[in-house]
């Protein structure tokens, strides 16, 4: 995950030396890993976070001095916001700032995982120190302009491992709900409440008898609704419990369920589910695509 750096001196010949400017990037990253270490840790759910290869996504911005500190704040508000827009329950994403030394000054993202706090994005204000070296060593000149004054950038870096990062967020999103079916037979009903930006499936298209015709609608309100860049999932075998598909729909984390049945070739009407909500609502097939549309610019 050295490449960022390697290439700051092309992008910044690239923007004419104007900060600030940044480099993002995602790769696999490899520790040592000692086995006695991980047979120590005898939380099992931990074993994620003690694998020998892992996935990085790293942001390294640059900016003038005289502005990193405001940029920090920025940053670390931003990020902190952009995880808990994504979660059901927000309060569960806290910041906590660490001082490494006088000149390195890190805030970790920490997410309430079941066995305790742990850390999935580290922000870091790395200072100069990074770009000095290959100035000192190669005489690069690595200054960028700050208005008409020629500066030494500071680096600060965003770092999140991915693998920690989608467990935080399927934690976040699993719950389990009572589903009754009578006085005596209590059971759970498992749902992925994930956020309908983070759901692979956007749309589950169900007829409710699989029929000629009305499966010859469902693919075409399937393809109408790829066309758009919703991603849908075309149901083709069915239980004959719809509650039993539709249960099926929130365990895979599927926002939205369209129903057609008889009725629908004769009025157009289909019932579009939200997972949820579990509300059922009514509308003419000519209205379900701009009704995903609106619901997408909405979350």
């Amino acid at each position: 995950m050295n490449g960022s750096l390697a290439q700051y001196h092309n992008t910044l010949q690239l923007v004419n030396r104007r900060l600030p400017f940044g480099h993002a990037q995602i790769g696999k990253c490899f520790k040592q890993t000692n086995l006695s270490d991980q047979l120590a840790d005898e939380n099992e759910d931990r074993y994620i976070f003690n694998v020998p290869e892992f996935t990085q996504m790293m942001v390294q911005f640059f900016c003038s001095p005289r502005t990193a500190d405001r940029w920090m704040i920025d940053w670390q508000r931003d990020r902190l916001q952009w995880w808990r827009k994504f979660s059901g329950a927000p309060s569960s994403f806290q910041m906590s700032e660490t001082k490494q030394s006088d000149l390195l000054r890190t805030t970790n993202i920490q997410f309430q995982f079941p066995w305790g706090m742990e850390t999935i994005e580290r922000i870091s204000n790395r200072g100069s120190s990074e770009l000095e070296i290959p100035q000192r060593e190669k005489g690069q000149d690595m200054h960028g302009r700050d208005g008409r004054k020629s500066v030494l950038p500071q680096v600060i870096e965003m770092v999140c491992g991915l693998e920690r990062g989608i467990l935080a967020l399927l934690l976040d999103s699993y719950q389990e709900k009572e589903k009754i079916y009578t006085k005596a037979q209590i059971n759970q009903r498992q749902v992925l409440r994930l956020h309908v930006r983070l759901a692979p499936i956007k749309v589950a298209v169900l007829p409710i008898k699989g029929t000629k015709e009305i499966v010859e609608v469902c693919d075409y309100l399937a393809k109408e609704l790829r066309k758009q860049n919703i991603s849908c999932h075309r149901v083709n075998e069915l239980s004959p419990a719809i509650g039993h598909n539709v249960s099926r729909f929130d365990e895979m984390g599927i926002p939205f369920v369209v129903l057609l049945s008889e009725n629908t070739l004769k009025t157009g009407m289909v019932r579009l589910r939200h997972r949820d909500t579990t509300v059922m609502q009514q509308l003419h097939i000519t209205e379900v695509r701009e009704t995903f549309q609106n619901h997408l610019e909405a979350s």
